[in-house]
């Protein structure tokens, strides 16, 4: 089913209006053909899927996977968790159906539903890093072009910024790229944490919370393994000093000085 790319947010929701009640699904069909430019049965196949993803059913037509991916991310945002993991578990179940069925494997479901599995445990902020750092693996830069970048984001206060024609939360790309400048390894205690997949797992602590306005800058994120993170959020914790070139910082009865500027 090939469907025009400005006409998926429309499908979402009109699709969405008639599974919460909003719209008659035959009001809702016709909404999405217009004036002919969707197959009446396909929108049919649309509307319904939605509601099995919504439902954790099984579906037996094939979404396109450009209304696929946006149906999992809107579900996601306007109907959270639950919502994900009941539309992940529609998904599986037709991918399995799908492949029962054909002698070749829904390799683009299966991508999609890998996406999403990943966000649904780790957040769609992680995934957004993860993908970012996948792009440094392929072509490395520089520490000096990785600080230069980050000067630049300070300067910049858009919420989204675009690179090679892809478009990355303002703060993920910041602290995607502070992690690679740190080498993804924990300025505590030194421990890098190896992926099965490739690459590292590490996590960013903001030293002046989120809340009271602190930024995704160098002298502002520390980059942490999960163990010292959450010592860091939750133990008893007093900042002693802090400046772009330092913080020094007792946790839990351990005092802390770490260099922020040693690039």
């Amino acid at each position: 089913m090939t469907i025009l790319k400005e006409l998926v947010p429309e499908i979402y929701h009109y699709a969405k209006q008639a599974y919460e009640g909003n719209l008659a699904p035959g009001e809702a069909q016709k909404k999405i053909v217009g004036n002919g430019r969707m197959n009446s049965n396909s929108a049919v196949t649309y509307i319904r899927n939605f509601k099995h993803f919504l439902k954790g059913e099984r579906f037996r037509r094939t979404n396109n996977t450009a209304v696929t991916d946006y149906f999992l991310q809107h579900i996601y945002h306007d109907y959270g968790r639950q919502g994900l993991e009941n539309a992940l578990r529609a998904l599986w179940l037709h991918i399995e159906y799908y492949e029962s069925t054909h002698s070749s494997r829904s390799v683009t479901h299966r991508s999609i539903h890998t996406k999403y599995h990943y966000i649904l445990k780790n957040g769609m902020d992680a995934y957004e890093q993860s993908q970012i750092a996948q792009k440094f693996t392929k072509q490395p830069p520089s520490k000096q072009d990785l600080v230069k970048r980050l000067k630049a984001l300070e300067k910049d206060h858009t919420e989204t910024i675009t690179v090679n024609n892809t478009t990355y939360k303002r703060h993920n790309y910041a602290i995607a790229l502070i992690k690679q400048l740190r080498g993804y390894t924990c300025q505590l205690c030194g421990t890098q944490i190896k992926k099965k997949g490739g690459g590292y797992y590490i996590e960013a602590a903001h030293i002046i919370p989120k809340y009271q306005q602190g930024s995704e800058t160098l002298d502002n994120i520390l980059i942490l393994c999960p163990n010292h993170h959450k010592e860091f959020d939750y133990g008893d914790r007093e900042i002693l000093e802090h400046s772009e070139e330092k913080v020094v910082f007792v946790m839990n009865g351990k005092e802390h000085k770490v260099i922020l500027n040693n690039f």
